[in-house]
């Protein structure tokens, strides 16, 4: 199946045919929306059979800004912009897209779908209720191993060795893989970085052979410590040593240990660029102020969990 041939399927799913999501998805695949969270395939086909019932369709729907990844043979990932207009609304609503296609039993079906709203910005990092991708982490002081708490958090980034999608179709962009370590003049990031209430930390462990992808992702932590003298990074570029790393607390390399005035456990694993960047600087603002944003009822109720607890953060590719 080639390229036009995938996105025609993608714009099959739009056209709210339950039949037709039931069929397309593979029967463990996930979906991403801002609205509902995580949801299964069977969720997600009872969902459109109740706005059928109600008479709730897409009226207009527009793909523009298509791109085709193919980090292996049998695996494709769709990047699109949408532009679409619910049958009961006036104007559209635009919305960044990505699936993932793999190729099952001879036919590709749709594993993964996620959307993030073309208007979303980077929340800031100030007290609140919940902040995502670090925020379950209050007064929690030290990593696993150290004694001075039960609890450690792990964010792990899904990084996909990506190679281009070969590809002729009109309005299919190849996408070849690169880092993209170009920050432009920084100035977001600086201002961002700006108001950082303390010192931050980040110990850097990358293997001693260095790969195209810990070059990118040790030059994007250079350029974000020279954007500020609040940020000090630390390489460490070394032969794997697993009585060392089971002490530091990692369980690969490279990885990334964001530190403030102590270590909160957290370790960061692939590269944060992309829409990753915006989670990754959150986690700077959480570790400098030494808070996570969690309510004084929620920080009460883990104080009565006594069982070490292993929290896993996980970011599938955008």
């Amino acid at each position: 199946m080639n390229s036009t041939d995938l996105y025609q399927l993608e714009r099959s799913l739009w056209t709210n045919d339950p039949k037709v999501y039931h069929n397309s998805l593979r029967d463990d695949a996930l979906l991403l929306f801002q609205e509902t969270g995580v949801i299964t395939r069977d969720t997600a086909v009872a969902a459109i059979r109740e706005e059928n019932r109600e008479n709730r369709r897409w009226a207009e729907v527009r793909f523009s800004d298509q791109r085709v990844l193919s980090p292996t043979p049998d695996t494709r990932v769709l990047i699109y912009k949408a532009t679409a207009r619910w049958n009961y609304e006036q104007n559209p609503m635009t919305v960044l897209c990505s699936s993932i296609y793999a190729l099952h039993s001879g036919d590709w079906k749709l594993v993964f779908h996620q959307q993030t709203p073309a208007a979303a910005e980077p929340a800031a990092a100030p007290d609140r209720g919940r902040q995502d991708g670090v925020s379950e982490h209050e007064g929690l002081t030290g990593g696993p191993g150290r004694g001075a708490s039960p609890f450690g958090i792990l964010i792990l980034f899904w990084s996909l060795p990506l190679r281009p999608c070969p590809t002729s179709e009109p309005g299919v962009k190849e996408e070849h893989y690169m880092a993209t370590t170009q920050l432009g003049d920084g100035g977001t990031f600086r201002d961002h970085l700006r108001t950082l209430s303390g010192p931050v930390t980040l110990l850097y462990y990358t293997p001693d052979v260095p790969s195209a992808a810990t070059r990118a992702e040790r030059a994007l932590l250079e350029e974000l410590a020279a954007m500020s003298d609040k940020v000090h990074l630390r390489i460490f570029a070394e032969r794997w040593d697993a009585e060392r790393e089971s002490q530091v607390g990692i369980a690969r390399t490279p990885a990334i240990v964001p530190m403030g005035v102590t270590d909160y456990g957290i370790r960061y694993y692939g590269t944060p660029d992309g829409y990753e960047l915006a989670t990754f600087l959150e986690v700077l603002q959480a570790v400098a102020a030494g808070r996570s944003g969690l309510s004084a009822h929620t920080r009460e109720r883990l104080r009565a969990v006594t069982t070490p607890l292993h929290l896993e953060v996980l970011h599938a590719p955008t």
